[in-house]
């Protein structure tokens, strides 16, 4: 294989992700990509979950504290798109390759810490579409490759097993967990405190 190719990976990834041909690796997409989506969104990023419960303690839904921060980012915002699957990412594998602008995506994987629904290589491919941040009710890998990525990924925990893609799940539900729902179209604000969810974005 010539230099210049890149190596394709033999794990259910998808097969156009940029790779470096020396160390297999998902190329990464550029910084300046992310939080080009809604400006409300974005303007509320300067404010801290705990500003918001505060300043609208009558209005948000508030997520027990289940989650770590994995990806780049810690602190991120969206209108809320959602997944429920379990140890099969296909329906993820679908959504990423849509438009993210101002957009997060709530994947309830039913709280298996037995296989991984989301690695470098499919955050890699989000970022590249402009999602904001992922939020897993289950398991992530690639912890040093995410760490890395300008990008939001709170999860349950880490798992270095591959999902299935069987094309299980469902998308654009309301799904429950954490003690609250998550529904399409309201909008999700998480960084270091927690993550909060409203029925619009707040100001």
């Amino acid at each position: 294989m010539a230099p210049s190719q890149f190596v394709q990976s033999s794990i259910c990834e998808p097969p156009d992700v940029p790779r470096d041909f020396r160390t297999r690796r998902a190329v990464l997409p550029c910084p300046d990509r992310l939080f080009t989506g809604n400006h409300l969104a974005q303007e509320t990023l300067e404010k801290t979950t705990c500003d918001l419960c505060d300043e609208y303690p009558s209005l948000v839904q508030v997520a027990e504290p289940l989650f770590r921060s994995y990806g780049g980012l810690s602190r991120f915002s969206g209108r809320i798109s959602t997944i429920r699957c379990r140890e099969d990412n296909s329906r993820f594998r679908e959504l990423i390759v849509q438009d993210g602008s101002g957009r997060v995506i709530v994947m309830d994987g039913g709280g298996s810490l037995r296989r991984a629904l989301v690695g470098d290589q499919l955050a890699a491919i989000a970022l590249s579409n402009k999602w904001q941040g992922i939020v897993v009710h289950g398991a992530v890998r690639d912890a040093e490759a995410l760490a890395n990525l300008p990008l939001g990924v709170f999860a349950l925990g880490l798992c270095p097993m591959r999902p299935a893609n069987a094309g299980a799940g469902d998308q654009g539900i309301t799904v429950q967990f954490a003690g609250i729902s998550f529904e399409p179209g309201h909008y999700l604000y998480a960084d270091q405190n927690g993550i909060v969810v409203a029925p619009h974005a707040l100001s």
